[in-house]
């Protein structure tokens, strides 16, 4: 049923989903720079911007836990 728990109920992808994309985005840039990217390249722009959203997932939840 729909109603059965509340919205944020606090389950593991509150937890690990904000992590995996933290990892993922760190794992492009890696990825990107061993190939020869630069600094312009997409490659490093997706992984930054992947990188900054996991990060900030995890820094709004711990807010959020907080209050």
């Amino acid at each position: 049923m729909p109603g059965d728990h509340p919205v944020g109920a606090g389950g593991v992808n509150d937890r690990v989903l904000p992590l995996v994309t933290l990892l993922l985005g760190i794992a492009v840039v890696v990825r990107t720079l061993v190939a020869g990217g630069g600094a312009t390249s997409i490659g490093l722009l997706f992984g930054v911007l992947l990188a900054v959203a996991g990060g900030l997932r995890m820094w709004v939840e711990r807010r959020r836990r907080a209050l």
